[in-house]
């Protein structure tokens, strides 16, 4: 008898247990039937719970019985177990009370606006969640704060039922849309944000997000849990001072107004201007102290900055240069050439006529086939002859036919798919050839398209560059992300045509560093950080270091910004990364960096050793990337600041003067051509009539073969390269010379690279080998989300 009633106690207790309160948990859910990562966060309701219930109605009973209530409980636990869980749970489930109304309101998620705070509002005080247990990332624990703020704004319980679901992703950043959603007033409200992680995210050790919620910030996240509000002060004071000083360039720094005008406003809020509105905030933080808890993520303070009003300078080059993979939509925009040979060589050009032979003897192929697999499946009327051309273009241009483009069963678009796959396998030589000729089309199309966005762009970063040196700091940090383009918002992008009505911002300025003290012991030691790439060894070296090993401290950490420069300046044409194997060299650099004796007898030979390392594989990229693009880069001109043409028209003289010494001596030491007249027209001639006479040369070679023949041709190659060479520097030193200097980009970039290479591996240290870094050494990890801090 009492072994049963011990059995039906078990089960009410276990019941209780069960359907006990909730908690809150981050978790993993599927949303309409697809798996979608979501975080949800449920509250428990505030009357008893189930288990206080069944206790309470279940005590009196034992004790008339005689049995320990403790005992029972800890036997139900850990004795009874799943057996009397499953009939407690069958028997609850059968009798709890339904909630149909919820419930449907519930799978409705009606969409509603959040309520704007009005002119007079009252603070808020924040309701800071329950620290989770585990350390979550910084992206959830971003999400978690705008989801108590959005509760917040809308007067919501704090632990109210809530759920972040994400909705939406895209190449560019913010890269992913999320939908909130809080259960108040047996209402659900809903409201958007999105969020991406900024470029590399570490390089000043910090990690910066890009998030659109009521308005576009920046939120960056500081390395270290920064828990009191004066050393939070003290930093955004730091960064204010150095924006004072780049004034009136416009820089977006830290503000706590970003976010505190979305929980409480003044009443004179629109009418003032925004260092007045930052000030008023700054002040109620230090008399309401509860107002600081809505700038922390993660019991932590966090920097926001407003970028409502301007651009990304690395969105826009995303939005650019993120056509050239689209094989596709130049395929589809003329889906008839693969079958007009004439058409296909005027917009391919002529070396492409045997391609469009190729792919149409592999469309005559597999038609047949195609077609025989349609009238199996009973489509015969509803696929045309268009239809199956668009289907092998959709393969040759890299893709494959998706189902909700098509009304056919999924099982046939599986096994025309299969079909294609094989063809374009067996054919695999033109259709690779095809890509590659639309892959060059687009590119030289969208280059002349944006040909003079990239001249305006890299004239702007170079007036940027110009502008720090003038205020006497270094940046140490600029890349793409940490800048930002500002413009009329209503004319974007259309104003990058025009250099007047754009320029480029400072997003950041945490690295910085003043370096125009008149001794260089006053400096202060900057963060020893750096995005890889674009950074240098010398951004990982102390101070003491870079004095012991080079004469001019403030030239070093001026030529970081350039070497920075110019991987800016090679991703604003190419899109792409110059020092992208590069950059893999610093985990070694890192690792031999924090064994160095800043005293001791081998420092000197161990910074050699590190910046040989690196140059070696620098100045090999650099050479290749530059090859790449000569055309591209030849065309593109860009202007020079004044500050700059000194010192960039002084390189070109000793590059000229070097050229003209090499002429000569090449002109001596021949022996094909011994009369003084001949010398002299060797030395003197252009390199147009050089290459006039070598290939007068080549004629006669065709009619005499010998190996001295063959070694005079080489000889005559050798000396027009050289002269076009000095000839285009010689070009570029007299625009230099003219009252608006300019020059072209492969120039500029020739200049700045000989310049910071010259100054950080002096000409006395071991010579180079460049070669690229070795592929074995290369970060398993994406090289643009690796953070190099000391």
């Amino acid at each position: 008898m009492h072994r049963t009633l011990t059995w039906v106690f078990c089960a009410v207790i276990m019941t209780a247990s069960w359907m006990g309160g909730g908690s809150q948990t981050p978790a993993f859910a599927a949303s309409d039937g697809a798996a979608v990562q979501s975080t949800s966060f449920a509250a428990s309701a505030e009357k008893p719970s189930w288990r206080e219930a069944a206790t309470h109605w279940a005590q009196p009973m034992m004790f008339k019985l005689g049995l320990d209530v403790e005992l029972i409980i800890l036997y139900a636990q850990w004795v009874v177990g799943a057996p009397a869980l499953v009939v407690a749970i069958v028997i609850v489930m059968l009798l709890r009370p339904r909630h149909g109304s919820r419930q449907r309101r519930t799978a409705e998620l009606p969409q509603t606006v959040p309520v704007a705070p009005s002119a007079e509002t009252k603070p808020l005080p924040r309701m800071t969640p329950p620290r989770p247990v585990g350390k979550l990332s910084d992206q959830v624990q971003i999400l978690r704060f705008f989801l108590q703020l959005f509760k917040t704004q809308q007067g919501a319980n704090p632990d109210a039922p809530a759920q972040i679901v994400r909705v939406e992703t895209r190449p560019t950043c913010p890269d992913e849309t999320y939908e909130m959603r809080i259960l108040h007033n047996e209402e659900w409200l809903t409201r958007r944000m999105s969020l991406g992680l900024l470029g590399q995210g570490g390089g000043s050790r910090s990690r910066c997000f890009y998030v659109i919620y009521d308005t576009h910030m920046v939120i960056k996240i500081p390395p270290a849990s920064l828990v009191r509000f004066s050393d939070y002060k003290r930093q955004i004071a730091a960064e204010g001072r150095i924006v004072a000083r780049l004034a009136p360039r416009l820089c977006i720094v830290p503000r706590v107004s970003v976010i505190l005008k979305a929980v409480h406003t003044f009443a004179d809020s629109e009418q003032l201007p925004e260092d007045r509105l930052e000030e008023k905030y700054a002040r109620l933080l230090e008399t309401d102290p509860e107002m600081q808890e809505h700038l922390k993520i993660d019991h932590s303070f966090a920097f926001f900055m407003d970028l409502a009003k301007h651009y990304f300078l690395s969105t826009t080059l995303e939005e650019i240069h993120s056509g050239y993979g689209r094989l596709i939509e130049e395929a589809r925009q003329h889906p008839e050439l693969v079958w007009d040979h004439n058409g296909f060589m005027a917009r391919y050009g002529e070396d492409a006529g045997p391609v469009c032979h190729a792919l149409q003897d592999a469309y005559n192929h597999c038609e047949e086939r195609l077609r025989g697999l349609i009238e199996e499946a009973g489509l015969a009327n509803a696929v045309s002859s268009y239809h199956l051309r668009q289907f092998f273009l959709t393969h040759i241009a890299g893709e494959t036919i998706r189902r909700e483009d098509h009304d056919l069963p999924a099982d046939v678009i599986g096994k025309i798919n299969q079909l294609l796959a094989d063809m374009t396998h067996t054919h695999r030589q033109p259709v690779e050839r095809y890509r590659k000729q639309l892959r060059e089309y687009i590119r030289r199309t969208r280059f002349s398209q944006y040909h003079r966005q990239f001249e305006n762009l890299s004239s702007s970063m170079l007036s940027l560059l110009a502008w720090i040196r003038q205020k006497g700091l270094a940046l140490r940090d600029l890349k793409p992300e940490n800048l930002f383009v500002a413009g009329n918002p209503d004319e974007y992008p259309g104003f990058l045509n025009d250099q007047d009505k754009f320029s480029l911002g400072l997003i950041d300025v945490e690295t910085a560093v003043a370096i125009d003290a008149d001794d260089p012991i006053l400096m202060a030691q900057p963060q020893l950080a750096g995005t890889p790439l674009y950074a240098t060894p010398t951004h990982l070296m102390s101070n003491a270091i870079l004095m012991e090993i080079y004469d001019d401290l403030s030239t070093i950490l001026h030529l970081q910004d350039w070497f920075a420069t110019i991987a800016i300046l090679y991703k604003i044409v190419t899109g792409e990364n110059l020092f992208a194997t590069t950059a893999h060299v610093f985990p070694e650099i890192l690792s031999r960096l924090k064994v160095v004796d800043p005293a001791g007898p081998d420092m000197h030979a161990d910074i050699i050793h590190i910046q040989r390392l690196f140059w070696n594989s620098a100045t090999a990229e650099f050479q290749d990337g530059l090859a790449r693009r000569s055309a591209a880069f030849a065309s593109i001109e860009v202007a020079i600041p004044q500050c700059f043409v000194a010192g960039m028209t002084t390189a070109l003289k000793a590059e000229i003067k070097e050229l003209q010494e090499i002429i000569v001596k090449a002109v001596a030491d021949q022996s094909f051509f011994n009369s003084g007249d001949k010398r002299r027209f060797l030395k003197e001639a252009s390199s147009e009539r050089v290459g006039q006479m070598k290939n007068k040369l080549v004629q006669e070679a065709q009619r005499d073969e010998g190996q001295e023949q063959g070694q005079v041709l080489l000889y005559f190659e050798i000396l027009e390269k050289v002269k076009e060479r000095l000839e285009s520097k010689q070009l570029a030193a007299a625009n230099l010379a003219a009252s608006k200097p300019a020059i072209s980009l492969d120039h500029l970039l020739e200049i700045m690279f000989q310049q910071v290479f010259s100054t950080m591996y002096p000409d006395t240290w071991p010579e180079l080998a460049p070669k690229f870094y070795g592929s074995s050494a290369l970060l398993t990890t994406d090289i643009t989300t690796y953070q190099a801090t000391m």
